[in-house]
Parts: C-alpha cells; sequence; structure tokens
C-alpha cells in the first residue's frame, strides 16, 4: 500500500482496544458472552476461511510465476512457497472449524480439511491463472515478502506466545461445563491455577486449548485481509485506485471477527486486539520493505 496514512487506522484501533482489555477484559467479555451464539460459532469455525483464502491465491500466483523462472535458486523457492502456501492454508483453515473453538465435531476434521483442500485448490487454480499473466517481477518478488511475513506470524509468532502464555480463555473461566471454575487473569500476568483447574478437568492439559487464549489466531487471520485486499490492485486492473476501499473492507472484516471471538468465550478483548496489532505490524514491515526497495518502479 502506497498510502502510509493508512496504518494509523489500525494501529490506533487496536492500540486502544489493548489499554481498554488491560482494565476491562472481564467486563466487556461477562457482557459480551453467549457460548451458543450463532454468528461466534460460525466465524469461528468459518471466517477465518477468509483470510487464508487470501494465502491459497497468493500461493497459487507465486507458484505459477515460479515455472515460469531460470535461476534456479529463484524458482526453487517461489515453487516451495507455493506449494507450502496451498497445503499449510488447506489444514489450518480445515482443522479449525472441528476445534473445540467452533462446532466441536472432531471425528469429522478428515472431512472439512477435504471441503477446503477443494475450494482452496480453485482459488489456486485463480492465482496460477493471474500469475500466467504477470510478467513484472516486482510484483511477484513484493507478494512473495508480504506472504512470508504473514506466515510467519500466524505460526512462529503467534503459535509460540499461545504457549508461552498460555492464559485461560473466558469460557474456562466463566462456563461451568468444564467441570471447574477458573480464575481470571490479565493477559501480562503468569496464571498460577494450573494444578487445580487439570486436576478437576482430566481432559485437559498445560498445553490443551483452553489455555490458549493470548493472543487471538483467528483475528490474526482476519488480519491479513486489511493489507492482503489492497495489493490485490497489483495483479488485477480493475481494482486500480481501489487501496483505500478495500482495506477498509479487510479492517471491518477483522473486526467483526474479533467481537465474534469475545462472544464465543474463546478470547479477551486485549487478545483480539494483540491478534490485529501483531499482523498489522508485520504486514506493515513487509509493505515498508516493498515500497522502499521492491515497488519504487511500480
Amino acid at each position: 500500500m502506497k498510502n502510509r496514512k493508512i496504518y494509523i487506522i489500525p494501529l490506533t484501533v487496536f492500540t486502544i482496544g489493548i489499554i481498554l482489555g488491560s482494565f476491562f477484559d472481564l467486563q466487556v467479555s461477562s457482557a459480551l458472552y453467549s457460548s451458543k451464539n450463532v454468528f461466534g460459532l460460525a466465524m469461528a469455525s468459518f471466517g477465518h476461511w477468509v483470510g487464508y483464502s487470501f494465502l491459497a491465491l497468493m500461493a497459487g500466483f507465486i507458484f505459477r510465476s515460479g515455472l515460469k523462472e531460470k535461476v534456479t535458486w529463484q524458482k526453487i523457492g517461489e515453487i516451495a512457497l507455493g506449494v507450502v502456501g496451498y497445503f499449510a492454508s488447506t489444514w489450518l483453515a480445515g482443522k479449525e472449524v472441528s476445534s473445540v473453538n467452533g462446532y466441536n465435531t472432531p471425528e469429522l476434521k478428515w472431512l472439512w480439511v477435504i471441503v477446503c483442500g477443494v475450494l482452496f485448490a480453485a482459488i489456486f487454480f485463480l492465482g496460477n491463472i493471474y500469475g500466467k499473466k504477470n510478467e513484472n517481477k516486482a510484483i511477484i518478488l513484493a507478494l512473495f515478502i508480504l506472504v512470508v511475513f504473514m506466515m510467519i506470524e500466524l505460526i512462529p509468532v503467534s503459535q509460540i506466545l499461545k504457549s508461552l502464555v498460555r492464559r485461560p480463555r473466558f469460557r474456562v473461566v466463566a462456563n461451568d461445563a468444564y467441570g471447574y471454575q477458573a480464575s481470571f487473569t490479565n493477559w501480562w500476568e503468569t496464571f498460577k491455577g494450573y494444578d487445580a483447574l487439570l486436576a478437576a478437568n482430566p481432559t485437559a492439559d498445560h498445553f490443551s486449548e483452553h489455555f490458549r487464549s493470548f493472543p487471538s489466531g483467528h483475528a490474526g487471520v482476519a488480519g491479513i485481509m486489511m493489507f492482503g485486499l489492497p495489493y490485490l490492485t497489483l495483479i488485477e486492473e480493475k481494482l486500480k485506485g481501489k487501496e483505500f476501499l478495500l482495506f477498509i473492507i479487510g479492517f471491518i472484516f477483522t473486526l467483526i471477527m474479533c467481537l465474534s471471538r469475545i462472544i464465543v468465550g474463546a478470547h479477551y478483548l486485549s487478545d483480539v486486539s494483540f491478534g490485529g496489532l501483531f499482523m498489522t505490524l508485520f504486514c506493515i514491515i513487509a509493505n515498508e520493505i516493498n515500497l522502499r526497495f521492491v515497488l519504487k518502479n511500480v
């Protein structure tokens, strides 16, 4: 995105969310929590498909562009990222449907992975079409850089933080159906009640989904669209000049995802704000690299 002023919008909103959450996380979640909310469950299970579909589209674009390369290392890198991007987005999007965050049908995980495989294959093929048409190597490299930074935020950064912080989800704190009542902890605190919780709930363990509230992965995946949609103007002529509109669409979608995660008790306000902020920061870094070194003449 060439308009750097756009950065102010997500940085401001998510920072305010973090500040408010630091003081009112429990109150906000208590007011909004509805464990059986259809909107919340649907977004938990299927909303993240939108963000992962962008990765599948870019994977197809980069993969097809790599096939045209003659330089061995560049060709291998682009083809590899295309393949990894497709399979990673398919697996992550498919397995999430049957997790404890959604309709809780782990026995059907295989079905949803297959469904995503077929759906994302079509999106991957569409990316191939755009990749075949594109001859601008700067655009290929820019999208390559953007996708790499997005994947770094989604997998190593988000997942490592979840495992290190291990914040109990609000639904664990509030819902007696789990067989125990947890104590609320702020995002910066180390939770000390694991032993009591684990003793009361034999199905849980130190690294179970019950203790992976911070940060929100769904908010990060949704945040892909804030920067991903504007980048589509590089490969689709009909979208030229609509960067800001596309960003706003992606930003609104991210906020809707954040709200849905609070409603079902999967995350607190601070969790979703950090998830959106982390993705924003990684995309800003990628965008700055592209603007300064890759897209100067595009």
